[in-house]
């Protein structure tokens, strides 16, 4: 097979007033109390990815607006036309925590929200066997194509990684 060379994007906001909200949305995370969850493919202190759609995710209504904008223009920049957010969860890794390689089915782009991050603990992706990152810090959001692996490498910084996760259609 053939592989041609064609451009991809990753999409990355900065959140402007992100810093206004940080503490409320970190509480509004673990009001709901907290589920950790270990198996072979991850070690999560806290995630609520595995819960009903209909499970009360309060953190949703303090980020929505800043998510919206950032997939209108993502939209705006393809020309796709209304999105659809199919899902969202968040994710904290404590300590060691990780979520090894995977990507996002059924979807056409995913996304990160990164609420705490350790500069040691990028989301690290890879395309055809070559490793990379986007430089990120607290308060970006990143959209790219979900056929796209990537994972979160084990938490060696000493502080807690927290990300909004969600996935989006044209």
């Amino acid at each position: 097979m053939n592989i041609l060379n064609i451009p991809s994007a990753i999409f990355k906001t900065e959140v402007l007033n992100y810093a206004d909200k940080k503490e409320q949305i970190l509480s509004s995370i673990s009001s709901v109390g907290i589920c950790s969850v270990k198996v072979k493919d991850y070690s999560l202190s806290h995630t609520d990815w595995h819960l009903s759609k209909k499970w009360e995710r309060p953190y949703w209504f303090l980020i929505e607006d800043e998510i919206k904008k950032h997939v209108l223009e993502v939209s705006k920049m393809l020309n796709g036309g209304e999105a659809v957010i199919h899902s969202f969860w968040v994710q904290q890794y404590g300590h060691e925590d990780y979520h090894d390689w995977h990507f996002h089915p059924e979807t056409m782009f995913s996304s990160i929200y990164y609420l705490e991050l350790p500069a040691e603990n990028q989301t690290t992706f890879r395309f055809l066997d070559k490793e990379f990152f986007v430089d990120c810090k607290e308060g970006d959001i990143i959209t790219f194509p979900s056929y796209l692996n990537h994972c979160s490498k084990p938490n060696k910084s000493g502080s807690r990684k927290t990300v909004v996760a969600f996935n989006f259609s044209f």
